[in-house]
């Protein structure tokens, strides 16, 4: 690699070198201080040693390359689509019982699913690990629990401790969690 040098006379009369460029040539061991900021194309990629300095690779019409090992890790990589999925388990719960343990730490519960109309039914859904009774948070009683609004129920909620509930005479519930 050459480099441009420009010799310049001071106001004392002390010779100025300004040195243009990088002192150190791509594929050689780094040594000084970074000075590039450009890039150079290669149809041939290179091949460093470790420790050597590197060019910034650009394809023939000057655009900075981008391969599979400098993107963003997404979801689904080896068919180079970065996208963000909701994924979520289910518990389903097929008889009314007390402390249904749908997640035993702290969670997300999107929803639940009311299979079928019961008469007097109430869920007490409750931020706690073991306990369905412990810090009850949400109740849905009555006409809040009929299949006609779809049978599912959106609570969208943030749990530190974990997901239980109560189900009294509710049969057929299907919790959405993560």
């Amino acid at each position: 690699m050459s480099i441009r040098q420009i010799e310049t006379v001071g106001s004392d009369g002390a010779d100025l070198v300004s040195v243009t460029g990088g002192q150190v040539a791509s594929g050689s061991a780094d040594s000084g201080n970074p000075v590039k900021v450009g890039g150079v194309y290669n149809a041939t990629p290179p091949t460093f040693d470790d420790g050597d300095r590197g060019d910034m690779q650009v394809d023939v019409n000057g655009n900075v390359k981008v391969t599979q090992a400098t993107k963003i890790f997404g979801e689904d990589s080896t068919n180079d689509i970065m996208k963000v999925e909701q994924q979520f388990v289910y518990k389903y719960q097929a008889a009314a019982a007390v402390n249904v343990i749908a997640k035993a730490s702290a969670g997300y519960l999107k929803g639940i699913i009311i299979g079928a109309d019961v008469a007097a039914a109430v869920i007490e859904i409750s931020d706690h690990a073991t306990d369905g009774n412990g810090a009850v948070i949400i109740k849905l009683a009555g006409a809040t629990l009929m299949t006609s609004t779809g049978g599912y129920v959106p609570i969208n909620c943030k749990m530190s401790a974990g997901i239980s509930a109560d189900l009294t005479n509710q049969t057929d519930v299907t919790f959405i969690y993560r």
